[in-house]
């Protein structure tokens, strides 16, 4: 998945076919991969933007009980 803003993301395809067909990949043993804001929709817990605090939106939960952050340095 690639990257961008996660929140455009999951506005164009939370809830849409393209989400469960990726869950089907998944269940059947295979791999899903994405770069910045494709690997944080990834988390159901997701951190749509914010810095130093962040805004907390709802990703795919291709990841259950993990959040997934990017672009930090320390």
């Amino acid at each position: 998945i690639c990257g961008g803003q996660q929140r455009r993301l999951a506005d164009a395809w939370k809830g849409k076919p393209v989400e469960q067909k990726l869950l089907e990949v998944l269940s059947r043993g295979g791999m899903v991969a994405g770069t910045s804001a494709g690997a944080a929709i990834m988390s159901k817990v997701m951190i749509a933007q914010g810095n130093p605090v962040p805004e907390i939106s709802e990703g795919w939960d291709l990841l259950p009980d993990v959040i997934i952050d990017q672009h930090f340095t320390e």
